[in-house]
C-alpha cells in the first residue's frame, strides 16, 4: 500500500498576500529517503519523577511529533502541547505513586515507553509536635513521616521554616518554628518532587504569658517616704514591683518607669540636701528629682537590710557583719564596727548624734564609741531575748524604746530599764516625731496606739492578724502604713485603716492550686491571704482574714472532687471540706512548710513542719509524727512519686534527701549534700524518669534516691519552688526568672529560661492545670501569669 503524506505550509508572497496550503505528495519515497523523519521516535524525557497530585511538566522530545500527537501516563490522557516536530511537552495527570508507562500515540504509530515516569507520593505525616508555641518563635519541633525526601521544605502559617534538617533515613525532621501572630495556624510539607501534604490547624500560637491579678490587691511594701513640704505626695517601695508614687496622699498610685520591677529596700532622705536614698539589692542608689531618676553611688558585699542617716548627714549601711559610714562629701565608706560573739545579729539601728549609735541585736542594745571597730561601748542593755526594733523617745535626749518578744521597753541612761505595760510580742515600733507620747505599736496580736508614751493602749483596727508594718508614716493625724504583704494601709490617729491600693501592685503569690473537678477554679495564697478565682485567675476574690489570715504560704487541693482544700497560713493549717467555702482550723504541731495530699477518701496529708513530718489519714482531724530515721525537726519540703499504693515519699531536711515507702516505717537517707551545705533546702520534686529534684539557695540539685550526693543542674542562685509537669518537663523559679528543662530516662537537659514576655520575672510560685493545657505562674508584685504554651 502506497503511503500518501502531505506537506503543509504558510507563507508571504512576494505581492504581499498571505497565503497557505498543503500539497500530497508520495509518502514511501520521501520516507525512503528520509526514514528517521518520517518514525514516530522519543529520544529524551524529562523530567521522569513527579508528585502523585500530578501536575508536572515534562519535555518529550523525538521525531514525527505532529499535531495528531497524544501522551498518556499510566493509561491516563495529559495534557499536551506540540513545539515542532522534534518537541512537545505534556502535564502529568494524578496517579497513585509508582512507575507508570508513557505512552505516545501519533497519526500512524504508537511508541510505549515502560515504566518511564515515576510518581512519587506526597509526604505522609505520623507525627507533628508540639502543636503549640509562644509568638516569640524559637521553639524547636519534631516532623515524622515517611516519602519526605533529601530536601523538604516546610510552612507554618504560609512562613517558611528555615534551616530545617531531615535525619539519614528521611523520616524526622527539625527545625525551629519561626515568630508567628496568635491564632490557629496549617502545617505545610513538600518534598523534593512537589508533593504536599498539609496539616489543617496543627500549629496553635499563644502569646507567650498573660498577667491576671485583677482582684490581687496588696502586696510587700518594703518602706513609704512622704514629702515633707506636700503630704499628699508619697512614694512606696514594692518588693519586685518597683517604687509607686501617689499624689492623693495614697488614694492611689502610679508605677515610677525608670524603677518599674525592681525590689527596694528603704527609703531614706537627706534633711537638708532633700537627696532620696534606696537599697536595689546590693547596690546604693540616690535621686535628686524626688525618685524620678536614680543613679548608682556604692555596691556592697552584702547589705543586711539597715539603712539610715545619722544626724550629720552621714549615711550608715549595715554589710553582713559591719557598719559602714559614709561621712558627708566623702568618696570612700569607713568601717566603723565589726560584729562577733553575742551581738553579731544586728537587726536594726539607730543614730541620735554622730557619736551615739545604737545598733539592735540578738543580745541587747548596744552603742558604738565612733571611729573604733568591734566592741568599744560606752553604754549598753543585754537580754536574754532578741531585741526587734529600736525607736528614739521624742524629747528625750538618748533614751530609747527596745521592743522584744517579751514587751515595750524604755531605756534610760544611768536607769533600769522600764518595761511598759500590754506590750507582749512587740514587731515594730513607730514613734510620732510631731507629738510626744504618741506612739504605734505593731506586736503579734495587732496594732495598738498610746497617747501617753505607752503607759495605756488601744487598739487599732483594719490589719490582717500578725501582719508586719515594714514603715509607718504619721504626718497632721493622718496615718500611712506600708505592710509586708497587704499593701498600703491609711487612716486618722485614733481611728481605724483601711487598704489603699488602688493601682498598687498585686500582693505576692506565694501558692497557687487548681480545682481539676471544676473549669476555671483556681486558689491563690499570697503576702495578703487567701484568693479564690472561678474564671481561670480573670478575677479574684479575697477569702477573709478571719477565715485564713495572711500570708498563706501553701494550698492544696486535697480531693478528686474539689471539696477538700487545705491553705498552710499565719494561724497554722487551715481546711476546707466544701471547695473553698468555709474555713476551719486543721492542723499538726507547728509551722507548716509545705504538704504532700493523697486523693484518698478522706484525704492523706503529710505535713513537712518545723518539728518534722506528721500526718493525717482522716483529712485533717487527727495527726500523728512519723519521724523516724530522720535527723532533724525542721522539714522543709515534701514531694509523692509513683502511681498508686506503691508511691515514694520524699523529704527534705538540712543538708539531706529522705525517702519512705508505704511499708516502712523508718526514713532512709535518700541523697546527700555537700558538706560545707547548711542552708535549709525547699521545694522537693521527683521527674518523670525517677531523678528527685531539690530546690535551695544555691539553685536545684538533682540524685537517684540511692543515697548518693545530689549534684546542681541550675546554678541560678536562689530557687524557691520546684515542680514536675506533664511531657517530661520540669520547672523551677526564683527571684531571676521561671526556667524549664527536658527530662529522659537517661538524661535531664540544661534549664532554659522561659520567662520572656513575662511583666514580672521573680517566681514564688508554678502549677499546671490537670489537664496539662496551662502553666499557673504566682510572681512577686505582678500576681499570677498564665501561659498556654509552658511559657516558651
Amino acid at each position: 500500500m502506497s503511503l500518501r503524506r502531505s506537506l503543509c505550509w504558510a507563507g508571504l508572497l512576494l505581492a504581499g498576500v498571505l497565503a497557505a496550503g498543503c500539497l500530497d505528495f508520495d509518502g514511501d519515497a520521501y520516507c525512503a529517503k528520509h526514514p528517521e523523519l518520517c518514525t514516530l521516535s522519543v529520544t529524551e524525557l524529562s523530567p521522569t519523577v513527579g508528585p502523585a497530585a500530578g501536575g508536572t511538566e515534562v519535555s518529550l522530545t523525538g521525531n514525527a511529533i505532529d499535531a495528531q500527537t497524544v501522551v498518556e501516563v499510566g493509561g491516563v490522557p495529559a495534557t499536551t502541547k506540540v513545539m515542532n516536530a522534534t518537541r512537545l511537552i505534556f502535564v502529568t495527570p494524578p496517579h497513585p505513586s509508582g512507575r507508570q508507562d508513557v505512552v505516545v500515540r501519533g497519526k500512524y504509530e504508537t511508541v510505549t515507553l515502560p515504566g518511564a515516569f515515576h510518581y512519587e507520593p506526597r509526604p505522609e505525616v505520623t507525627s507533628f509536635s508540639p502543636g503549640y508555641a509562644s509568638s516569640n518563635g524559637g521553639k524547636t519541633f519534631t516532623l515524622v513521616g515517611r516519602d519526605l525526601g533529601p530536601s523538604p521544605v516546610v510552612f507554618i502559617g504560609g512562613v517558611k521554616v528555615t534551616y530545617p534538617s531531615i535525619n539519614r533515613e528521611e523520616t524526622r525532621i527539625t527545625a525551629s518554628i519561626p515568630p508567628l501572630p496568635p491564632g490557629t495556624h496549617d502545617v505545610e510539607v513538600r518534598n523534593a518532587v512537589g508533593g504536599v501534604t498539609v496539616l489543617s490547624g496543627a500549629m496553635r500560637i499563644d502569646v507567650p504569658w498573660v498577667e491576671k491579678r485583677a482582684g490581687l490587691l496588696g502586696g510587700n511594701v518594703r518602706g513609704l517616704w512622704v514629702n515633707p513640704a506636700d503630704a499628699s505626695h508619697v512614694l512606696a517601695a514594692v518588693a519586685g514591683a518597683g517604687l509607686q508614687r501617689s499624689r492623693d496622699g495614697g488614694a492611689t498610685w502610679q508605677p515610677v518607669e525608670s524603677m518599674r520591677g525592681q525590689t527596694l529596700e528603704v527609703l531614706v532622705q537627706h534633711p537638708s540636701s532633700g537627696l532620696l536614698y534606696t537599697m536595689v539589692g546590693d547596690i546604693l542608689l540616690v535621686s535628686a528629682d524626688l525618685g524620678e531618676r536614680w543613679s548608682r553611688v556604692f555596691q556592697f558585699f552584702s547589705y543586711s537590710g539597715s539603712l539610715l542617716l545619722a544626724p550629720d548627714g552621714a549615711l550608715l549601711l549595715l554589710q553582713a557583719l559591719e557598719l559602714m559610714r559614709l561621712a558627708p562629701g566623702a568618696s570612700n565608706w569607713e568601717r566603723l564596727f565589726v560584729g562577733t560573739g553575742d551581738a553579731e545579729v544586728v537587726r536594726s539601728m539607730y543614730a541620735t548624734t554622730p557619736a551615739r549609735i545604737y545598733m539592735a541585736t540578738s543580745a541587747g542594745v548596744f552603742r558604738l564609741a565612733t571611729g573604733t571597730q568591734y566592741y568599744s561601748w560606752t553604754w549598753g542593755w543585754r537580754t536574754e531575748v532578741p531585741v526587734t526594733c529600736l525607736a528614739p523617745v521624742p524629747g528625750a535626749a538618748d533614751s530609747l524604746y527596745a521592743g522584744t518578744a517579751q514587751g515595750l521597753y524604755r531605756l534610760d541612761p544611768g536607769k533600769a530599764p522600764v518595761r511598759l505595760n500590754g506590750t507582749a510580742g512587740v514587731l515594730s515600733l513607730f514613734p510620732d516625731a510631731s507629738q510626744a507620747g504618741r506612739l504605734h505599736l505593731l506586736t503579734s496580736a495587732g496594732l495598738r496606739l498610746s497617747v501617753d508614751s505607752g503607759v495605756t493602749w488601744q487598739p487599732v483596727a483594719g490589719l490582717p492578724p500578725a501582719m508586719a508594718v515594714n514603715s509607718m508614716n504619721v504626718t497632721g493625724g493622718r496615718v500611712l502604713a506600708a505592710t509586708a504583704g497587704v499593701g498600703v494601709f491609711r487612716g486618722t490617729v485614733g481611728s481605724g485603716l483601711t487598704a489603699s491600693n488602688t493601682g498598687l501592685p498585686a500582693a505576692d503569690v506565694i501558692a497557687l492550686a487548681v480545682d481539676g473537678s471544676r473549669s476555671g477554679h483556681l486558689f491563690a495564697g499570697t503576702t495578703g491571704g487567701l484568693f479564690e478565682s472561678l474564671d481561670d485567675g480573670d478575677l479574684w476574690k479575697a477569702v477573709p482574714w478571719e477565715q485564713v489570715p495572711p500570708p498563706v504560704t501553701v494550698v492544696r487541693v486535697g480531693s478528686a472532687d474539689g471539696r477538700f482544700v487545705f491553705a498552710a497560713s499565719a494561724s497554722g493549717l487551715r481546711r476546707s471540706r466544701d471547695g473553698g467555702g468555709t474555713w476551719e482550723a486543721a492542723g499538726p504541731q507547728g509551722k507548716v512548710w509545705d504538704l504532700a495530699v493523697l486523693p484518698t477518701a478522706p484525704p492523706t496529708v503529710y505535713a513537712a513542719t518545723d518539728v518534722g513530718v506528721q500526718v493525717s489519714r482522716d483529712g485533717g482531724d487527727t495527726w500523728a509524727e512519723m519521724n523516724a530515721g530522720l535527723t532533724s525537726g525542721l522539714a522543709t519540703g515534701l514531694a509523692v512519686a509513683g502511681p498508686g499504693p506503691s508511691f515514694t515519699l520524699y523529704v527534705t531536711q538540712q543538708g539531706a534527701l529522705f525517702a519512705l515507702t508505704p511499708d516502712s516505717t523508718q526514713w532512709t537517707l535518700a541523697g546527700r549534700f555537700t558538706s560545707d551545705y547548711t542552708s535549709p533546702f525547699g521545694q522537693v520534686a521527683v521527674a518523670s524518669n525517677g531523678m528527685v529534684l531539690v530546690a535551695s539557695p544555691r539553685g536545684v540539685f538533682s540524685g537517684r534516691g540511692d543515697g548518693g550526693q545530689l549534684g546542681a543542674v541550675l546554678s541560678q542562685g536562689r530557687v524557691v519552688h520546684l515542680i514536675d509537669a506533664p511531657e517530661d518537663n520540669a520547672f523551677a523559679g526564683g527571684p531571676t526568672g521561671l526556667w524549664r528543662a527536658t527530662v529522659s530516662p537517661s538524661v535531664f537537659s540544661a534549664f532554659t529560661d522561659i520567662s520572656a514576655g513575662m511583666t514580672g520575672k521573680s517566681v514564688r510560685s508554678i502549677t499546671f492545670h490537670p489537664d496539662s493545657t496551662r502553666l499557673y505562674v504566682g510572681t512577686e508584685g505582678f500576681g499570677v501569669q498564665v501561659s498556654t504554651v509552658r511559657g516558651l
